[in-house]
């Protein structure tokens, strides 16, 4: 299991290989204060159609209120107003096209320009996060599958979830030996991974999450659940700590965009062995905080809204928190 202390002094301070040990805590991944803006992070959020746009905000904001400096949501054109009128902290781009907005003769030429856009992006991001909102729409979905790939291309983390997920089951190429891909699938999503890559194998299976892991050759997987399960080709780790009995839509978002930024600053870390393992154990040991610290207050009525202002103290007070590094 996973020890957690409650208590911390909110200090943020330089790391060195030396401090690290068996166990890092949260502390140890969350960087200094940066002198210029985006030292401490650009998270790009790929999804919002025209039927989901609450989605990518969350995975978004919730990338700001955990301590990155810029959040940029990459959407589909009508999403965008949207999106843009709940937050102006967030960097919206509607850049994405859908099905209904191309000719067979113009096809290839809009696609082109949507990858000319990302192209310019892509450089100025730290991390990714493919699916939340981005739908099924098959033109939408083709130019995604080719984001991801550019974003494979320059080493970026990438998280992906919800429809993202989706894009694996039809593209499982995209994840096959990349170790910076992130899935995270709820009890559905992991049933339906398991259907397409391990068509022998039960979800409930004990071993199904290692070797789900060992099919798609590469991406972690977080399986969410009442206890989530943190899978790497070589370690394993549970967090279980409180949550709260309201399982509400959004919350996957949350955990998504945390996701992205503890991958980002894990990475900068050479001694963690285990980077992204650490950065999911601190994902998950958040979201779960804030939404036990929100259920407290709002009780039944509970919705995704609520957790975000927890995000800030949450952090704090998860500081001291221990980490699994397996040696």
């Amino acid at each position: 299991s996973v020890r957690r202390d409650d208590i911390s002094d909110g200090l943020f301070v330089e790391k060195t290989a030396d401090m690290f040990h068996i166990n890092p805590t949260v502390q140890d991944i969350v960087p200094p204060y940066a002198s210029q803006k985006g030292e401490c992070g650009k998270i790009g959020i790929i999804g919002g159609c025209p039927e989901y746009t609450g989605a990518p905000y969350f995975a978004a904001i919730t990338a700001l209120k955990l301590g990155c400096d810029l959040s940029h949501v990459f959407c589909a054109e009508e999403a965008a107003i949207p999106i843009k009128t709940y937050s102006p902290e967030l960097i919206v781009h509607p850049y994405l096209k859908t099905e209904s907005q191309v000719t067979p003769a113009n096809r290839g030429n809009v696609r082109e320009d949507i990858m000319k856009q990302m192209r310019f992006w892509i450089t100025r991001l730290s991390a990714l996060v493919i699916g939340p909102g981005l739908g099924i729409d098959p033109f939408m979905s083709e130019c995604v599958v080719s984001i991801a790939e550019l974003a494979i291309s320059h080493r970026l983390p990438i998280v992906l979830d919800g429809d993202g997920i989706s894009l694996i089951c039809k593209n499982p190429r995209l994840v096959n030996g990349y170790d910076r891909a992130i899935l995270t699938p709820n009890v559905n999503e992991f049933r339906r991974l398991c259907s397409y890559f391990l068509p022998d194998i039960q979800p409930s299976d004990p071993n199904a999450l290692r070797s789900l892991v060992q099919a798609l050759n590469g991406p972690i997987i977080l399986q969410k659940g009442e206890t989530d399960h943190i899978q790497t080709r070589n370690a394993h780790a549970e967090v279980h700590e409180a949550g709260c009995p309201r399982r509400c839509g959004g919350q996957g978002d949350l955990l998504a965009g945390m996701s992205a930024v503890f991958a980002d600053w894990s990475l900068r870390l050479p001694a963690l062995r285990n980077p992204l393992l650490c950065a999911l154990q601190c994902s998950c040991k958040l979201t779960r905080l804030c939404a036990h610290r929100a259920f407290a207050q709002k009780g039944r009525s509970m919705m995704a809204s609520d957790l975000i202002p927890e995000i800030g103290p949450g952090l704090e007070a998860l500081m001291h928190a221990s980490l699994v590094d397996p040696r």
